[in-house]
């Protein structure tokens, strides 16, 4: 949940192998906004390390007070 507009907001996710954290994906994102409407499309996450992996939302994508939705994809 939002509680500030106009504040970025991190998104994480961890993809896993055999039990183990995936390193070397390349991982995309698509980011809803509290309407439902698409408001990130394919955007580019960051690994981290170990299988986690990082997106952040510009706080001027952030105008509404609620719940952002994000989907990772490989």
């Amino acid at each position: 949940m939002l509680e500030r507009i106009s504040t970025a907001v991190v998104f994480l996710a961890f993809f896993t192998a055999t039990k183990l954290g995936k390193t070397g994906l390349t991982v995309t994102v698509d980011v809803y906004s509290p309407a439902g409407a698409l408001v990130v499309t394919a955007g580019a996450a960051t690994a981290i390390g170990g299988g986690l992996y990082s997106y952040t939302l510009a706080g001027g994508s952030t105008g509404t007070v609620g719940e952002y939705a994000a989907i990772f994809k490989t």
